[in-house]
């Protein structure tokens, strides 16, 4: 049987100890990250999504438009060069919802609870149900295990590493 965590404290810190998760999935856990786009490049000022779109070949050969940002990676429509833009926008409906300022730090950090809270994994990341969170969330980072879209992916185990060392307990 798993024990239940009901400390507000710990429950706080695996929220922080999951984000930092996720953070090392997407490549973007140095300091910096926070202002890194999808493929590595910086973009700069935090007043909104930086909205610039990088072509990329996933796993599959396919050639795709994405305009991932930010430390969750997060995607907003962007032109793309050429015509037409990218479809996917995470950024503005979560930004919409939560009523955020902008694409600060914390802004980035709100956003991505709640995606983990529509997810229907926040209670156990709080509880320190490490596995069936990372399950819960793998359709939302490309990153995760058994995300399945075709780009490299993290393992359990690498993630439940970082957990831990970000100070995450698990149940």
């Amino acid at each position: 049987m798993q024990k239940a965590i009901t400390n507000d404290k710990t429950a706080a810190g695996n929220e922080r100890a999951f984000l930092a998760v996720i953070r090392h999935a997407e490549g973007t856990s140095a300091a910096d990250g926070y202002s890194i786009r999808f493929g590595g490049a910086r973009f700069s000022g935090f007043a909104d999504h930086p909205r610039i779109a990088t072509q990329f070949t996933d796993g599959a050969g396919r050639r795709l438009w994405t305009s991932a940002a930010g430390a969750y990676q997060f995607m907003a429509v962007s032109p793309i060069p050429g015509g037409g833009s990218t479809k996917v926008n995470t950024w503005d409906r979560i930004k919409a919802k939560l009523r955020l300022p902008d694409f600060s730090p914390a802004s980035q950090d709100a956003a991505a609870l709640e995606l983990i809270r529509e997810a229907g994994a926040l209670a156990d990341v709080r509880a320190g149900r490490f596995a069936e969170a990372i399950t819960k969330v793998k359709g939302i980072w490309a990153s995760m295990p058994g995300a399945g879209y075709a780009q490299p992916e993290k393992s359990l185990a690498t993630l439940a590493s970082v957990f831990k060392r970000s100070g995450g307990v698990m149940a």
